[in-house]
């Protein structure tokens, strides 16, 4: 099943991207606004949780964290990362669940598996941060 699903992002990168761009779009509020214009650093953010999802490789962690201290020492809220992430499980999960012939019941557990670990590094970070 993980295959499957890892499979389907992978064929479907482009419109988890575009579609995980929607979201941030609709849930930014004008308080984050101003980090959506930060286009350079918001495609690094999604090149990351894109790798860290596709190819579970301590390499990406390790650049996933090294990415999520750079912001958050950056002022980057914390709450905005997140936002990020759960914007991603969104499209990722809408993407490829629409792919799937079967199992498809299966993707959010996966998914809600595999986020729930970035979103504890992400307040871990910002926890080690104040």
């Amino acid at each position: 099943m993980i295959q499957a699903i890892i499979q389907s992002a992978l064929e479907e990168k482009e419109a988890i991207r575009l579609l995980w761009k929607e979201e941030l779009e609709k849930r930014s509020s004008h308080e984050f606004s101003a980090y959506l214009e930060h286009t350079e650093e918001n495609e690094a953010l999604f090149q990351m949780l894109f790798s860290y999802f596709t190819d579970f490789q301590p390499v990406h962690s390790d650049h996933l964290t090294g990415l999520l201290e750079q912001l958050l020492n950056n002022s980057w809220p914390a709450v905005y990362l997140n936002m990020t992430m759960q914007s991603f499980r969104n499209a990722a999960g809408r993407i490829v669940t629409r792919r799937m012939e079967s199992g498809a019941e299966q993707v959010y557990p996966v998914l809600n598996e595999w986020l729930d670990a970035v979103v504890n590094l992400n307040t871990h970070l910002a926890g080690l941060k104040k």
